[in-house]
């Protein structure tokens, strides 16, 4: 078997390594689904469409955290 060493072919092994997915088909705006039970470290892949560079984050991920970790700080911040 031989193993597709271009960067997109690299690119997909460490996606699936670290997501359980190959994280290609990644829907902008949207938090994805945590990884099946079999596969992947915790780590959600997100889309370049949302990440924001002049403030180096991940909208929806970091509104998804600050969600699921601080649910009464977040309703504070009225950004639901």
């Amino acid at each position: 078997m031989t193993t597709d060493t271009s960067e997109k072919g690299l690119e997909t092994l460490i996606m699936r390594h670290m997501t359980g997915t190959d994280g290609l088909a990644v829907t902008p705006g949207v938090m994805a689904e945590p990884p099946a039970s079999y596969g992947g470290t915790g780590y959600t892949a997100g889309s370049a469409q949302d990440y924001d560079r002049a403030h180096a984050l991940d909208v929806p991920q970091l509104f998804a955290f600050l969600r699921a970790t601080q649910p009464a700080a977040f309703t504070k911040l009225a950004l639901a």
